[in-house]
């Protein structure tokens, strides 16, 4: 009896020892394979954070190729020196440009000027003309020559004057001031100047103010005019 209960204790023994043995041993796998895990964990961080590197590519391409490319890049490096250089001249030239549209407007009036100038000389010497001989038809010739002189001058200038008396009105160039009762003279004939007009090289300066005529029995007030 005594040997049979020792033989029982025994074995139990014994199968308590594997079991602890197979559960140390599972305990030893689970750690190798977290410590596996880890591992593969830790080099994967460190590969996503390095940077890449770049690879230089070398292309073969053939020598004529080369030269080629090498023109290429020599005709453009001497456009763009060329548009550098236009762009610079067309700066110039246009501060240029307005300079010289700045003096043009500045003294644009100059050679006008020198001619009234010429017209206030004789007007002076008409003036003390007259004054030392107390000659009325001096200071007269005088001022008829000046007048003469100036006008001269402005037509030069491309001042004309408006045709009137004699001539049919024209509302672009005439202002109708009276109506004039003449049954021996056309409809509209100006018979009068009020005040004359002037073109400046054919464009309308100032209208001539004038007076018409109308028959005797269509006398009404005066048309349109281009005043």
């Amino acid at each position: 009896m005594h040997k049979g209960n020792r033989d029982t204790s025994n074995n139990k023994g014994q199968i308590h020892a594997q079991d602890e043995d197979i559960s140390a041993l599972e305990n030893i796998k689970a750690e190798g394979s977290g410590s596996d895990m880890g591992s593969v964990s830790g080099v994967k961080e460190q590969e996503a954070h390095k940077k890449p590197k770049h690879k230089k590519k070398h292309i073969l391409i053939l020598e004529e190729e080369y030269e080629n490319l090498k023109k290429d890049s020599k005709a453009k490096e001497e456009l763009e020196d060329k548009l550098l250089r236009l762009q610079a001249e067309f700066e110039n030239a246009r501060r240029r440009m307005e300079k010289e549209k700045y003096e043009f407007i500045k003294y644009a009036s100059e050679d006008v000027i020198k001619g009234f100038i010429n017209v206030i000389d004789d007007f002076e010497r008409a003036l003390n003309a007259s004054k030392n001989s107390h000659d009325f038809e001096v200071l007269y010739k005088g001022i008829e020559m000046i007048l003469k002189q100036l006008e001269e001058f402005l037509s030069k200038k491309g001042l004309t004057r408006i045709e009137t008396i004699g001539h049919a009105f024209d509302p672009l160039l005439h202002e109708a001031l009276e109506i004039v009762v003449d049954d021996n003279k056309a409809e509209n004939t100006i018979v009068e100047d009020i005040q004359k007009g002037y073109l400046l090289n054919g464009k309308v300066l100032r209208v001539a103010v004038v007076k018409i005529s109308k028959k005797s029995n269509e006398a009404h007030p005066p048309p349109n005019s281009g005043g």
